[in-house]
């Protein structure tokens, strides 16, 4: 749900970019344009805001907007929650640890530690997308048709992550942060496993 801030970003940037200053900005930001998903520049605009928000870097949008356009009087972002921050944390920490548990079997392999960390930091970064990503019936349900199509899927994606709702493959694709980002605007709250495609179908990753 979008918040007056945001509400606030996405009347200003609608009245004082076009469509070629829009794409100006999402490429300072490094954000691809026309996957943003909308139709047309308002709609873009605010999928360009709720994914910089989930991202946790409206403050960088913001120094891009007071450069693009100075004279306009663009608003501070509100004050951080301590204690909503304090839950959040406590919400991503459980949904790294729910991910962990679903990636341990008897086997034993080593994971790369980059691996880990792209994953971890892309990771949702509310308690509501947390609650849903924990939930053990659809960790199980999706990790299992993992395992089914396992064969299928190292033909067609080896070493390519793929994601996983409802045993189907939504999104696929070499980088961790790009399938995440693709599936996460899809369904935002709901468990989307998203797994690297490799020979062992079930390996057990330790941290060191």
């Amino acid at each position: 749900m979008a918040t007056i801030y945001q509400d606030q970003l996405l009347t200003l940037i609608d009245r004082h970019f076009n469509d070629e200053k829009l794409r100006t900005l999402c490429f300072a930001l490094t954000v691809d344009y026309d996957n943003l998903g909308g139709r047309g520049k308002a709609a873009n605009a605010r999928e360009l805001i709720a994914l910089l928000q989930r991202q946790n870097r409206l403050p960088t949008l913001l120094e891009h907007l007071r450069q693009l356009h100075p004279t306009v009087d663009w608003p501070d972002p509100p004050s951080v929650d301590n204690h909503a921050a304090r839950q959040a944390l406590q919400a991503q920490a459980q949904t790294l640890f729910a991910q962990a548990r679903g990636w341990l079997s008897p086997h034993v392999r080593q994971r790369e530690v980059a691996d880990l960390l792209a994953e971890s930091i892309h990771l949702p970064q509310t308690a509501e997308d947390a609650a849903e990503l924990a939930d053990d019936s659809a960790i199980e349900r999706e990790t299992a048709a993992y395992l089914t199509l396992h064969n299928d899927l190292l033909q067609h994606y080896e070493g390519q992550y793929i994601a996983l709702h409802h045993g189907e493959v939504m999104a696929h694709g070499p980088d961790f942060g790009a399938v995440y980002n693709e599936v996460n605007r899809a369904y935002p709250h709901e468990f989307v496993l998203i797994r690297r495609v490799e020979p062992d179908p079930d390996p057990v990753y330790h941290f060191c």
